[in-house]
């Protein structure tokens, strides 16, 4: 969001700048200048700048040329859309490893069918299959199939990443047990 009097009135706060502009201007920055070319004062900052990729987007091919754009840009990783689907992970993980770039796979602990629900109806991107959400509704301890569902797909996925990114939303006291059950590489 930019202030009023900036050297940038025309900013909106959403939408505005893509992903591979804010990467550029990032980059920018890193080399002493402000959008506007303008030198910095003082040291410049120094970024590892990462971007977000589908890897369950409808059209792969689309997502996958951003991706390019965005490393172009000046991405040095990616994170990843939460993660449900193993399968298509693995697609989407030898489709982008001729990039030879770091990627965590994004992991959201699901609280309860209604939540899987929401994410589906909600969330671009995410999509949280049919069996998983049957699976939630069914379990008797929601925390401890929360925990189960997470452990599984990160098992399933973490030889094809370089790492996941758990987000926990409100289940922290949960990270322990998937990390526990997960063990070393």
């Amino acid at each position: 969001v930019v202030t009023v009097g900036s050297d940038h009135p025309d900013a909106k706060p959403v939408f505005d700048v893509f992903a591979a502009d804010l990467l550029r201007a990032t980059r920018a920055l890193a080399s002493g200048e402000d959008l506007a070319g303008n030198p910095l004062l003082g040291a410049p900052p120094s970024f590892c700048a990462g971007a977000v990729v589908n890897p369950g987007a409808a059209d792969l091919d689309a997502e996958l040329r951003r991706m390019e754009q965005k490393i172009e840009a000046g991405a040095a990783f990616f994170q990843t859309q939460a993660v449900y689907d193993p399968p298509a992970f693995a697609r989407f993980a030898r489709r982008v490893e001729s990039f030879r770039v770091p990627v965590l796979a994004g992991i959201i602990l699901l609280k309860s069918e209604r939540m899987a629900a929401w994410m589906n109806e909600k969330v671009p991107g995410i999509t949280v299959p049919e069996a998983l959400v049957r699976r939630i509704a069914a379990a008797a301890d929601a925390r401890a199939e929360c925990v189960a569902i997470a452990t599984e797909t990160i098992a399933a996925v973490r030889d094809l990443c370089r790492g996941v990114h758990l987000m926990a939303l409100g289940w922290e006291t949960l990270v322990p047990a998937v990390v526990e059950r997960i063990g070393p590489r």
